[in-house]
């Protein structure tokens, strides 16, 4: 379909149980989601190579969800997603939480209102909302509510910072970014916004995500001095003593010259 990369998306509904205990699932490595290595080479030796990254998305109800975001093994992974429930909850993830994706169930009602200061910021933090399209392939009413909350979602963040993605396990609902393009425009993107939504949005997001990934790495210097090092101090102090002493000696004789003239 003309595509260089694509995300396998590892979507955990509720990660974390709280009740009378809090139980923590236990949440698969990007290895574990990813194709065998065999499948991977094999598909890269049909055509032009393919980059397959690996994705996290979580609903969080609660604040001990957005704790745990901050894991490693979450964090290790490519993308990571939330998919907020309520008004406080999606401030939060545009305000405070170190992700790069906000996904919004679309498919029905949104329980918050989409306010502008919210995604402003979130804007300036370099993080991305999703419209997932799948949905609207697969169901009528589904298709009504998402073309209007894509619209609702495009007025508010004036085709900023969206992106555009299939949400599905079945390959007879994918489609072709151009085709993806075209739909772009029933959400009320301009066909460039709607271009940047599959292609140049997804490149800004990778680069962002790449970014989370390096600051939580740290890098320890060691400054290694040679032996010789107060050597060439000392004979750097008996060559600047030379050179005064000569820049002496030579003002002192034009003094002299001078004088005697």
């Amino acid at each position: 379909m003309g595509y260089d990369c694509v995300a396998i998306n590892n979507d955990v509904p509720d990660f974390l149980e709280v009740g009378k205990k809090i139980k923590h699932q236990k949440v698969k490595s990007p290895e574990e989601i990813k194709p065998e290595t065999a499948i991977i080479q094999k598909i890269q030796d049909s055509g032009r190579p393919l980059r397959i990254l690996s994705r996290f998305t979580t609903t969080i109800n609660n604040n001990l969800n957005s704790t745990k975001l901050n894991t490693t093994e979450i964090q290790c992974y490519d993308i990571v997603a939330v998919r907020p429930t309520t008004d406080a909850l999606f401030q939060n993830a545009c305000r405070v939480l170190d992700i790069d994706v906000i996904s919004l169930n679309l498919t029905e009602k949104l329980p918050f209102y989409l306010k502008r200061s919210s995604i402003n910021v979130a804007i300036e933090r370099g993080l991305y909302f999703e419209i997932m399209y799948s949905p609207a392939i697969r169901d009528q009413t589904m298709r009504r509510y998402i073309i209007s909350n894509a619209c609702d979602l495009v007025r508010v963040t004036k085709g900023k910072n969206v992106i555009i993605t299939s949400g599905t396990d079945k390959s007879i609902e994918l489609r072709g970014p151009y085709d993806i393009a075209n739909l772009a425009q029933l959400f009320g993107m301009t066909f460039d916004q709607a271009k940047d939504a599959v292609s140049r949005n997804c490149r800004s997001l990778m680069m962002h995500a790449e970014s989370r990934r390096a600051v939580k790495s740290t890098m320890n210097f060691t400054r290694i001095v040679p032996e010789f090092t107060e050597q060439q101090d000392e004979k750097k102090t008996l060559k600047r003593t030379a050179e005064d002493t000569n820049n002496s000696n030579q003002k002192s004789k034009k003094a002299k010259t001078i004088s005697a003239s």
